[in-house]
């Protein structure tokens, strides 16, 4: 699947958490935040977060998880939230494409193509800063503290993510170990902060762990639909259908330790893999997990599933399995 075709998908999937009675609006408003927060940072990271294929997915989860417990969307505590959350996606795509030595993102060329990887991490560094710096006249800064939290999860899942990088040795909760601290702790945080915009304490941890779930849902679901492109069997990811293809055929996994073995992955050989893994038993696994992932979502949500804004977040996800199903 082509980068502008995922993002097609995605975006059919995120009507779950379009209201047009108040998301419009609302990301209008975080759309003039982020170019006003991004003055004097280099225009590349500027031209990346406000690129208009960008899905705003966390932001856009952030404001009907708050709508859902009664916090106003047009509020500029909730404007600002959304902002530090997407300030710090971006950080992370940034430093994620030094890492993944990426040409391009989002359609453009990536910033470490254009600065080269020092200049590319420094740049990241700088957009994350602004991101804690917009939540700091929030409630006296009591935000910033999960926040730096969940920077520091992100981090800790990455890192773990290059060391299992072309080894296949994951087991399937070592795998959603780093899926719920590299991408579900940033899903996590949009139902703490809503939470807390709410100054509903009783809810905050259940939203938090139902938020970081779904993160667990959607990268499931992910890995499952970026089979299709072949770019993590040219990166060595540790994608979780892969895994769970090589556990399932060990023919599939000496076939694909001897491919990362080379230096480069020749195109029909990565087209061969990418037949054999999508016609394996680890897609369907990979999709059981994605579905338990949901469903723990929804337990913790408990009694809010009936709230619009929560029942719609859901949606997007079921929405996001339904594309990758249709995958193979």
């Amino acid at each position: 699947m082509t980068s502008l075709a995922a993002a097609e998908v995605a975006r059919g999937a995120l009507a779950a958490l379009t209201d047009d009675r108040g998301q419009r609006a609302f990301i209008s408003a975080l759309e003039r935040a982020l170019e006003r927060a991004l003055a004097g940072v280099d225009p590349r990271a500027r031209a990346l977060a406000l690129a208009p294929n960008a899905k705003r997915v966390r932001p856009r989860l952030l404001c009907e998880l708050a709508c859902a417990l009664g916090v106003d969307a047009d509020d500029d505590a909730t404007v600002r939230a959304a902002l530090a959350i997407e300030l710090i996606h971006t950080a992370s795509l940034i430093h994620d494409d030094v890492i993944d030595v990426a040409a391009t993102r989002r359609g453009l060329p990536s910033v470490n193509a254009e600065l080269g990887n020092a200049a590319a991490v420094l740049v990241g560094d700088e957009v994350l800063c602004r991101a804690l710096e917009a939540l700091g006249p929030v409630q006296g800064g009591a935000l910033l503290g999960p926040c730096i939290a969940a920077v520091a999860a992100m981090t800790r899942g990455a890192l773990r993510e290059i060391e299992a990088n072309g080894a296949l040795a994951l087991d399937d909760d070592a795998w959603r170990a780093i899926a719920a601290d590299k991408t579900g702790a940033l899903f996590g945080l949009c139902g703490t902060l809503a939470a807390l915009l709410a100054r509903d304490h009783e809810r905050l941890a259940r939203f938090t762990e139902g938020a970081r779930a779904l993160g667990v849902a959607f990268q499931a679901a992910d890995d499952v639909a970026d089979l299709a492109d072949g770019t993590d069997l040219d990166e060595k990811n540790p994608n979780l259908a892969v895994l769970c293809a090589a556990r399932a055929d060990p023919a599939l996994r000496a076939r694909l330790l001897a491919a990362w073995a080379r230096p480069r992955l020749p195109a029909e050989e990565r087209a061969q893999l990418v037949r054999e893994l999508l016609a394996s038993p680890g897609v369907p696994q990979a999709l059981a997990i994605a579905d338990a992932a949901l469903a723990q979502a929804r337990a913790a949500f408990g009694d809010d599933t009936t709230r619009p804004g929560v029942r719609r977040a859901l949606a997007a996800g079921e929405g996001f399995l339904a594309h990758a199903r249709r995958t193979r």
